[in-house]
């Protein structure tokens, strides 16, 4: 296929760019006095952009003229105007195979095999991590904590880590934030974790809008998700664990557990 398709092409571009084909035609100038009559050693008249030179005309010899010969160059012209469909067709049969050929290929089974096993290994995170306990009063309830650079549990709450029941008690200045500085005028999350009674921050990208921070993995088994932390830098570059959470400026908020943003696997389509 793709050999024909560079034949086709090229025949197209050579009737396209071929150049107007000429015969020789002899004709004579006649005088006033019914002879030939010799004209200056070279008129030339343009026309068509084709230089015709007509030479000096005698009663016995005739001078040959360059004309440009249409019933030769027709059949090429033709000839073009077949080519360039068959080409086209040509293009389109071969996108349209390959497009067919894509979804069967080796590159399309290796994306759907990870985009799978990103799921897989989610489902399984959330389903042995997270916050155990249901009801308003033993949720954790993240917050700002007592040093308003940190970030305290207000209540006790019992967690879920590697399919265990682990008790987290409240506990105030529990997650100290690390990471580098946040400009002014980008958000930031924070994954508020705990393993077995240590408390761990893991950081998103910073982004211009909150849904455009992304966490580059999920916590491993065995570390709980308790709270995920945003904060909204307007004023000054924000410098985790040493600027307030209650800075001018800066906008902190909470929701206990998790809201879905960790998971890594994306909606597979057919």
């Amino acid at each position: 296929m793709r050999r024909f398709f560079a034949v086709l092409t090229l025949l197209a571009a050579a009737c396209v760019s071929l150049p107007p084909q000429v015969v020789h035609a002899e004709v004579a100038v006649p005088s006033l006095i019914g002879h030939a009559t010799a004209l200056p050693l070279s008129t030339v008249f343009a026309s068509d952009s084709v230089v015709r030179t007509v030479r000096p005309a005698s009663p016995l010899r005739t001078a040959p003229l360059a004309v440009p010969d249409s019933t030769q160059r027709a059949p090429m012209a033709g000839l073009t105007k077949m080519l360039i469909p068959l080409a086209f067709a040509a293009v389109m049969g071969v996108t349209v195979k390959t497009a067919s050929a894509d979804k069967d290929s080796k590159f399309a089974s290796d994306t759907v095999r990870v985009q799978h096993n990103f799921t897989a290994a989610d489902l399984f995170y959330f389903m042995l991590n997270g916050v155990l306990s249901t009801t308003v009063a033993t949720q954790p309830a993240c917050a700002r904590a007592t040093t308003a650079s940190q970030v305290k549990t207000t209540n006790a709450t019992v967690l879920r880590e590697a399919g265990a029941a682990v008790a987290l008690a409240a506990t105030d200045n529990y997650w100290t934030l690390t990471g580098g500085n946040l400009a002014a005028g980008f958000f930031r999350r924070y994954l508020l974790l705990d393993t077995a009674g240590v408390a761990s921050v893991q950081a998103s990208t910073d982004a211009a809008t909150k849904a455009g921070c992304l966490f580059a993995s999920i916590p491993a088994n065995g570390t709980a998700i308790v709270g995920i932390l945003t904060i909204q830098n307007v004023t000054n570059p924000f410098i985790p664990g040493t600027t307030l959470l209650s800075a001018t400026g800066v906008t902190d908020t909470y929701i206990d557990n998790h809201d879905g943003t960790p998971f890594q696997g994306s909606q597979v389509t057919p």
